[in-house]
């Protein structure tokens, strides 16, 4: 790992961000595009003004390059086309450049695009050394996500939020809990936000640790930091990963003693942990509860009682499935999950009589549709 080392002259020279092109010029209009919703255009109308020799703006590089990087998409090609036009990459083009490897797990390629960074003179920001931070702890590198911390305090550089999530999110994916509170605990001035929440708690989920949850809450309580709804799916799901279902159940009614109001996907989250153990006699319950939250039950609810069926070897399978299909008619649309649930749980060609004459709907025909519209 390359430390990087700079004083308050070389603080100055950070490279500022792309400000905003003249208006009426053609790097605002590439902006616009992007902003607009209309990417591939912006690149296009990008690559021919590059092409033409015209007078290009930072700016317009680093919108298109900030698309590409959310869709998981390479940028090495927009800093050729930025040398063509005349035009210096920024520290704000590398860090997007350096996000965009970590995003697809490449962190040892953002090292090197970092290093590369540096020899061109460019004085790193803290958004630059958190994208690097950011990239191992995505693959749960504690050892090289501590380096980069030592190094960046060593520059000089003060870790923010974004720092600190990042090494909670490596400890958690670890499943070092106790670290990741002690962590945590130790931020200083840096206020931890729902993000940095919900990471721990995850972390004591998944473990099973039903005091580490409750300790945690509570700290969250005496900084002001309230429970949401992200934060409790979390926590299900980690519940749900190692089976614990009076961990889950005392973790729900924590939340919503605090006012946390679950929606579909959090009472999903719930039912997952019943199924994984088998439980399909609880999922009734959970329905009663969501009318009784005034949320609706998503298709995936179903499909996950479904699956709950299926693992328990009912005799009268048959029975049951026909059951959950109608409740799923009632309360939501048939998707190809649910119908993918069915076929797995009475096989294929049961399942297209049971889908037609309790849905009035062709199995083949819903996964299909489901199918095509998930790859537009």
């Amino acid at each position: 790992l390359r430390t990087f080392r700079h004083g308050r002259r070389a603080l100055s020279r950070v490279a500022p961000p792309p400000n905003t092109p003249q208006p009426g010029s053609q790097s605002l209009q590439v902006v616009r595009l992007v902003e607009q919703g209309h990417a591939w255009q912006a690149e296009n109308l990008l690559k021919a003004l590059v092409e033409q020799g015209g007078k290009l703006h930072e700016a317009a590089f680093a919108a298109v390059m900030q698309h590409r990087v959310r869709d998981g998409r390479d940028v090495t090609y927009w800093f050729e086309a930025m040398g063509k036009a005349g035009l210096t990459p920024n520290v704000t083009h590398y860090t997007i450049a350096i996000s965009s490897l970590g995003k697809r797990g490449l962190a040892s390629d953002a090292e090197q695009w970092f290093s590369k960074m540096q020899e061109e003179g460019i004085t790193p920001d803290i958004a630059c050394c958190n994208s690097i931070l950011h990239a191992w702890a995505r693959l749960g590198d504690v050892e090289r996500c501590k380096k980069w911390m030592a190094s960046i305090l060593e520059a000089g550089l003060t870790p923010d939020i974004v720092s600190y999530n990042s090494m909670l999110h490596a400890h958690a994916t670890q499943g070092d809990a106790e670290r990741a509170e002690e962590l945590l605990r130790s931020m200083g001035e840096v206020r931890p936000n729902a993000r940095t929440f919900t990471a721990v708690l995850s972390a004591f989920a998944r473990s099973g640790d039903v005091e580490g949850v409750t300790r945690v809450m509570q700290f969250a309580a005496e900084l002001g930091v309230p429970a949401d709804v992200i934060m409790l799916t979390a926590v299900l799901g980690a519940f749900a990963r190692c089976g614990d279902v009076e961990g889950a159940r005392a973790a729900f009614r924590a939340f919503r003693a605090q006012g946390v109001q679950p929606d579909a996907r959090a009472f999903s989250t719930l039912a997952q942990v019943h199924a994984g153990i088998g439980q399909p006699e609880a999922f009734p319950a959970i329905l009663e509860e969501q009318q009784a939250a005034g949320v609706v039950p998503s298709s995936y609810f179903f499909a996950v009682w479904l699956e709950a069926h299926r693992t328990t070897g009912n005799s009268d399978l048959d029975a049951e499935a026909r059951a959950v299909l109608r409740l799923a008619v009632e309360h939501t649309a048939i998707d190809r999950g649910v119908a993918l649930a069915l076929v797995r749980a009475v096989g294929r060609e049961h399942a297209t009589l049971v889908m037609r004459e309790e849905a009035d709907a062709d199995v083949e025909v819903v996964m299909g549709a489901n199918k095509r519209r998930g790859k537009r």
